[in-house]
């Protein structure tokens, strides 16, 4: 057992890493083929493609895995009602997000909308459901591998002359794949039409949690385009240091998803236990990461973007502080699920998001990309107070809830 367990904490691990470091293959290429402009399309199309993805998601990556771990329903069953559901939400979200994506970005409106379309279909993902299972090398091969080989290939046709539209679709391709793949040799099956049936029901249930996620990604996905409109000359700054930021972030989720699973099977002496020690870990992650931005940020940025794009040292001190604060709330976030106070994190969602927002189209015209990054800090912030005084105000409970309904539906207010 301990040598399964080793393997999984290492699969937890891997998985993050190998998402996080493909997308950055492509940066590189897509600066030195189609310089700034180029690679701001992109960050505006990967911006309102992962808003399109969150909400399209419906918040089955945040209540999934612990209900799945904790075995309250037949998981199966579970995976069934969750693809269904969120396909019929993507068929809705993805064309809008590509429609807007194309207005708003600067230059090749095509590729931008491509690049939301693909990221967008991300919401049908199957990789929560291996994390709720603790099956990380299942995900490795059904969701990163393709995602990996897809990347990749955009790395080396861009320079021989490949289409920037063509990364957008790849990854959406990827996406398809992997839910195929999933329901072939991941015990992971298709929805069959009940599911389709149920979907008004399943939606209503989740609405509040769907409310909680559009506001988190309100806070940390429309910042670019928010930039946009009022600041166009900062986006490709903003989006060089926010995209590599956010992949790191990506990698750390190892930690809070490994710890999912962790908490959604403790009993209640247990859970007193296991919350104190995510919070400690999760804090102290955040500490070491934002010294990480701090020190490793300056020539990661030169390597992916040489000259073509210049990030000044004060955006990377707010940058760190961004990245502090939003590991520790990933630890309340757990914790918050955990002890079942889930409606907190959709007023600390909905707080990030006003603040976040407001703060970035105010700030961003006064003090350009620092002042991007200070405002999402400060609203990141005041976030974590929302949850630390939800959990304060009374007892845990040992579950989360077998049925999600209207005040029982939690979300990740840090989201990636």
């Amino acid at each position: 057992m301990k040598g399964r367990g080793f393997r999984t904490t290492i699969g937890f691990l891997v998985v993050p890493v190998l998402s996080a470091v493909a997308p950055l293959l492509v940066v590189p290429a897509v600066a030195r083929t189609h310089g700034a402009d180029g690679w701001a399309a992109i960050a505006v199309g990967v911006a309102l493609g992962n808003a399109g993805s969150v909400v399209a998601d419906l918040g089955w990556t945040v209540i999934g895995p612990q209900r799945v771990a904790a075995r309250l329903v037949d998981h199966r069953a579970e995976y069934r009602r969750s693809l269904a559901s969120r396909s019929c939400a993507a068929t809705v979200l993805v064309p809008l997000v590509a429609v807007v994506a194309a207005s708003l970005a600067p230059s090749d409106p095509a590729a931008a909308a491509w690049a939301a379309a693909g990221i967008g279909l991300g919401a049908l993902s199957p990789a929560w459901y291996f994390v709720g299972r603790a099956r990380p090398w299942s995900c490795a091969l059904i969701e990163t591998l393709p995602k990996c080989l897809v990347s990749v290939a955009v790395a080396l046709t861009l320079p021989l002359g490949a289409p920037l539209s063509s990364y957008g679709i790849g990854l959406g391709i990827a996406t398809l794949c992997s839910v195929v793949l999933a329901a072939l040799v991941g015990d992971a099956p298709l929805p069959r039409w009940d599911g389709f049936r149920r979907v008004p029901e399943t939606m209503n249930e989740l609405r509040v949690l769907t409310l909680g996620r559009a506001a988190s990604t309100a806070a940390t996905a429309l910042p670019t385009a928010v930039l946009s409109s009022v600041a166009p000359s900062a986006v490709a700054t903003y989006a060089a240091l926010d995209r590599p930021l956010r992949m790191g972030l990506q990698v750390l989720q190892a930690v809070p998803a490994r710890m999912q699973a962790w908490l959604g099977r403790a009993s209640v002496d247990e859970l007193r236990r296991r919350t104190k020690t995510a919070l400690l870990v999760n804090g102290t992650l955040g500490v070491a990461a934002g010294c990480g931005v701090l020190v490793g940020a300056p020539p990661v940025l030169r390597v992916l973007f040489g000259d073509a794009v210049v990030v000044p040292g004060s955006a990377v001190v707010a940058a760190a502080a961004l990245v502090t604060v939003i590991c520790a709330s990933r630890g309340l976030g757990l914790v918050v699920v955990a002890q079942g106070k889930p409606a907190a994190t959709t007023t600390a969602a909905l707080t990030i998001a006003v603040a976040g927002t407001a703060g970035v189209a105010i700030w961003a015209g006064l003090g350009g990309v620092t002042a991007a990054f200070a405002a999402l800090t400060i609203a990141e912030s005041a976030g974590v107070v929302v949850q630390v005084i939800a959990l304060a105000a009374r007892p845990p409970r040992a579950r989360i809830p077998e049925h999600p309904g209207p005040s029982a539906c939690p979300t990740d207010v840090a989201s990636n």
